[in-house]
């Protein structure tokens, strides 16, 4: 099962066929500052949802400069908009095809990346929503934080959440 990164934030189930949906942040930022990140959920789920194993993000994004860092942060959003995260993902877009050779990325270009959500075993309950946020990443966290970039989102098809089969 897939939700499709749609503008407006929402993660669908199918594609709107949107042409050149687009998305942006910024990287050195907070997450919850202004531009520091983006916020994707689903409508509220109609029954509960067992999350088994790893879910994963295919991103198709344009930097400003050479490198970025993802960060991704799965979520349960209750009915009241309170958040619990779910588990977390992270990937230097340097180092989307190998970690012992990184390469930068050519500024203005459009890059696919996967970035893989860290295996857990959670239950979304009926009501509530799937979250996701990307970001750079918060200052305290112990990756150091990239050169000022911008990073633009490609969206309406061209960016997926793939969740694992148990869901």
């Amino acid at each position: 099962p897939s939700y499709v990164l749609e503008a407006g934030g929402l993660l669908a189930s199918t594609s709107s066929g949107a042409s050149a949906a687009m998305a942006m942040f910024h990287e050195p930022a907070e997450p919850d500052q202004p531009g520091g990140a983006i916020h994707f959920s689903t409508t509220p789920l109609e029954r509960d949802r067992v999350l088994m194993g790893h879910a994963a993000l295919h991103l198709r994004a344009t930097l400003s400069a050479p490198d970025a860092s993802f960060y991704l942060e799965l979520l349960d959003l209750d009915a009241q908009g309170k958040e619990t995260l779910v588990n977390d993902g992270f990937l230097k877009a340097s180092h989307r095809d190998s970690d012992t050779t990184p390469q930068p990325v050519s500024p203005g270009a459009a890059v696919d990346y996967i970035i893989p959500i860290r295996a857990d075993h959670y239950r979304f309950v009926a009501g509530h929503k799937l979250g996701l946020r990307i970001s750079g990443g918060k200052s305290t966290s112990l990756v150091p934080a990239a050169q000022a970039v911008d990073i633009t989102l490609q969206l309406a098809g061209a960016s997926t959440l793939h969740m694992p089969p148990s869901w």
